[in-house]
């Protein structure tokens, strides 16, 4: 196969950004073994009790105004640390927002569940187009091992109490806003969790459950990642469910393997590949506590693309785009799945040799999501 190189764009359209995230603390009450903000991530910042002001805030929104598309629909997002310790600066955010974009902009909250309690619920309840993400670890035994506080108590049983409180003190509201994440460090947790599908299936609302799998930590040796053989075992077992008509866990990561049989871009003959990134497309950026600008959260820490005082810094951006085309030139010049793949600008916080082991284990699931995909074909 021909080299492909991929190349950055020189210059950069800033005035069609949808997508906001917004840290507005880095303050969280829980300590989860598995979070890129617990220290053991190099290059990621970590827990403090930093909390965005007021003075930034005014400048993070006055930023999402001047950047904001201006015909397409916006999200913005609210992060943390716990994202709930400071609710009164989420509510300040949104009806501002909503007053200068009214029902095209929505809002989404993540948070850990444990302070989702009865007045917050009500509140967030009295606002319009606020939809809340909460970390659930599908049963008592994989979430307490990993979600715990700075006692080292787990924290399944609180999260539980304060959904259900919310499913029945607003059943509708509850469907139509909550999602609920999963993340898994094993497909053999997926396994374990889904024996309790039954019971977690009661809070599971209109929007699709997520699962995510954590997050390799190469200082420590902790790639979380199974043999292409041992995903092949797991996904035969799913097909078998989704065939016999059952929706679980099994087929909902089935499902979402499957999407990787999408092309992301058509490459044919072409030697010149333009990157499409949020950061080269810019449809999207990250706010931190201090008013720094990142091209998403995925990367919270250094190298930020400028601050929402100063402006969008262009030599920075410059220089992202230029070190990713190399990057993806070097390691995906010749790979034969590029138009499947989705990994993205995140990767340079990477060494080489990290994200080839990523990028390894990446085509083994754009494969797999073939295989399956033509199984699925054959039977139809």
């Amino acid at each position: 196969m021909q080299r492909k190189i991929f190349v950055s764009k020189d210059r950069f359209e800033a005035s069609h950004i949808s997508t906001f995230i917004i840290d507005v603390t880095n303050e969280c009450n829980l300590r989860c073994k598995y979070c890129c903000f617990s220290g053991n991530y190099p290059g990621m910042r970590t827990h403090s009790t930093s909390f965005m002001d007021g003075a930034t805030l005014e400048a993070a929104l006055e930023f999402i105004l001047n950047h904001a598309d201006p015909e397409e629909a916006l999200n913005v997002s609210f992060f943390g640390g716990e994202a709930l310790l400071r609710l009164e600066t989420i509510v300040r955010a949104i009806e501002y927002l909503q007053l200068k974009f009214g029902d095209r902009v929505t809002f989404d909250i993540s948070t850990n569940g444990t302070t989702l309690d009865a007045a917050t619920i009500t509140r967030i309840c009295g606002l319009r187009n606020v939809n809340i993400s909460v970390s659930l670890d599908g049963c008592r035994e994989i979430h307490d091992r990993n979600r715990i506080n700075a006692a080292g108590k787990g924290s399944y049983d609180t999260v539980i109490e304060n959904l259900r409180i919310f499913r029945n003190s607003y059943p509708e509201e509850y469907d139509k806003r909550v999602r609920l994440l999963i993340t898994a460090e094993s497909l053999e947790d997926i396994r374990t969790m889904n024996l309790n599908f039954r019971e977690l299936k009661k809070f599971i609302g209109h929007r699709p459950l997520f699962i995510s799998h954590v997050y390799p930590n190469f200082s420590q040796g902790k790639l979380y990642q199974e043999s292409a053989e041992e995903k092949k075992a797991f996904l035969e077992e799913a097909y078998a469910r989704k065939t016999a008509g059952t929706e679980d866990l099994y087929t909902i990561v089935l499902d979402d393997l499957l999407k990787k049989t999408r092309r992301n871009f058509a490459v044919g003959d072409n030697k010149l590949i333009p990157l499409h990134t949020c950061l080269d497309d810019m449809y999207s950026i990250h706010i931190d506590v201090d008013g720094k600008l990142f091209p998403c959260e995925k990367f919270a820490a250094e190298p930020s693309i400028g601050n929402v005082f100063d402006g969008l810094d262009h030599q920075a951006m410059s220089r992202m785009s230029i070190e990713y085309a190399f990057r993806r030139t070097l390691i995906c010049g010749q790979c034969e799945e590029i138009e499947y793949c989705t990994r993205c600008l995140a990767d340079t916080k990477m060494k080489i040799n990290e994200q080839r082991q990523m990028c390894s284990s990446y085509r083994d699931n754009i494969r797999l999501a073939h295989h399956f995909q033509q199984l699925i074909q054959n039977n139809a």
